[in-house]
């Protein structure tokens, strides 16, 4: 079964789609059916889910890889040990079109790498006002920026939380650890208020 949400919609993670067959690769493109536009920033987000088992036999059956592009160029190998527990694996990053379409791309099977698969793919558009994007845009806007995880400090149950279109493209992991008074706090470009609830707690010396 896939990891629980909060929310009641179904999970993309329900589902999944490999390619069995011989080509180099098989990408995914997002254009203008998508509204992806030249020199605009977006988010893309792909999932995995491996559940207890795959439909098909890997190298080893202990794990599964295979190697994710962005473009032509390397985005990560994803690799998963089998079976997957706990949460889906995800790879996240920040990127400017370079024209008027994005391909997001699974290296084909060969002898070093397994057949790919992918449960969840997302695409979402990102202000150029968030500090971020301008500085991805300062350094031309021709290198992504990868995201390596987040989190939601103070939340008291294990399940992420998936904000709507309309607050935030964000989903946050959960992380029971406290923030002492003297925590670095850092801006959140965008966020719904019910974060603000959740972000920082303060402990007096003597508590």
């Amino acid at each position: 079964m896939p990891p629980p949400s909060a929310n009641s919609y179904e999970s993309p993670l329900s589902t999944m789609r490999y390619f069995p067959g011989d080509r180099s690769k098989y990408c995914y493109v997002f254009d203008s059916k998508d509204d992806v536009k030249n020199g605009s920033a977006y988010l893309i987000r792909a999932s995995f889910w491996a559940g207890s088992s795959l439909p098909y036999q890997t190298h080893s059956p202990q794990k599964v890889n295979f190697t994710l592009l962005i473009y032509a160029d390397i985005w990560d190998e994803v690799v998963i040990s089998l079976p997957q527990r706990g949460r889906e694996e995800t790879r996240e990053m920040f990127v400017i079109a370079l024209g008027d379409h994005i391909d997001v791309c699974l290296a084909g099977k060969s002898s070093s790498s397994d057949i790919p698969f992918i449960s969840s793919l997302e695409l979402r558009p990102l202000s150029t006002s968030m500090l971020s994007i301008d500085y991805m845009l300062s350094l031309g806007g021709r290198q992504p920026m990868l995201t390596t995880r987040r989190l939601n400090f103070g939340q008291q149950s294990d399940e992420y939380i998936r904000y709507s279109l309309s607050a935030s493209p964000f989903p946050l992991a959960p992380s029971l650890q406290d923030l002492s008074s003297n925590a670095f706090m850092f801006r959140i470009q965008i966020h719904p208020p019910c974060i603000y609830k959740a972000t920082y707690s303060s402990h007096s010396a003597s508590e």
